[in-house]
């Protein structure tokens, strides 16, 4: 599991010094042109790869590019006087927690170096207009806080872990996005949250695999039979990791998919001391 975000470390500010609360400026749209990604000039992160900004700028024509929702905010420090004339100069405010209306975040012009985003941004360079390329940053200044931006944080109470885990996953599952999933990762995903009727979830899902993976699997799934067989094995995840959709084409020109090839067909029982 990756480590907790940044949301995670603002929900629990709470119980933190003040000084640390000083860290989080706040949300604001920035300019693309104005985030820089030092850790990859300076070799300590993943180059940018353009197969993955590809299918990113893919997952953006589907699923839209969804830059003002609160799962997809990418990190970014500034320092305290880049911040102070930017805000100074329109006496702006920024707001400390995602607003109900996104129009509602103020763009500002300062340099922000992120500690995430690199391949959404790269992506949102091709995809968007040439005169709306912008995205939203939870800015932080320079401090203890600014410093460990990528380091995890471990949420020390029972309760803020029970409250915030529907939440963590959403947003884990979005920053995820910026690297490639095994097909049968995603199918498992895409049944799993089927079955749940969680439909935006779904189609997060759906948006991940090509158009040509994307009909095959519906064509497949048109079989009741089978998409059973595979739910039936929902509760084994590691199953599904030799899923491959790439060659489901052949079994579908070959019409003679057997249910009765699935591990499922034969009784399920629960592994027990003999």
């Amino acid at each position: 599991m990756p480590p907790l975000e940044t949301n995670e470390l603002v929900a629990t500010m709470a119980h933190r010094p003040s000084h640390g609360r000083r860290c989080f400026q706040g949300l604001a749209r920035i300019a693309l042109s104005q985030l820089t990604f030092p850790d990859v000039e300076n070799r300590l992160h993943r180059q940018v790869e353009p197969q993955n900004v590809s299918r990113l700028v893919q997952v953006f024509q589907l699923d839209r590019c969804l830059r003002d929702d609160n799962d997809h905010y990418i990190d970014g420090v500034v320092t305290s006087i880049d911040l102070d004339l930017a805000l100074g100069a329109q006496s702006i405010v920024l707001p400390k927690h995602p607003p109900q209306d996104p129009e509602s975040i103020p763009r500002i012009e300062c340099a922000v170096q992120c500690s995430t985003g690199l391949h959404r941004v790269a992506a949102a360079e091709l995809f968007l207009d040439d005169n709306d390329k912008w995205w939203t940053v939870r800015l932080f200044t320079e401090g203890r806080l600014g410093r460990k931006l990528q380091q995890p944080c471990r949420l020390t109470h029972v309760a803020d872990q029970a409250h915030l885990q529907d939440d963590y996953v959403r947003r884990a599952e979005a920053y995820q996005n910026e690297g490639a999933f095994l097909d049968g990762y995603i199918f498992w995903k895409i049944r799993l949250y089927h079955r749940q009727g969680d439909e935006d979830a779904e189609s997060r899902w759906w948006s991940r695999l090509t158009e040509t993976k994307r009909k095959d699997l519906r064509q497949l799934l048109k079989n009741s039979a089978i998409a059973t067989a595979f739910d039936d094995m929902l509760q084994w995840p590691g199953l599904w990791s030799c899923v491959k959709l790439g060659s489901l084409h052949r079994l579908l020109t070959m019409k003679c998919a057997n249910v009765g090839l699935l591990p499922t067909h034969r009784p399920r029982q629960p592994l027990t001391d003999r």
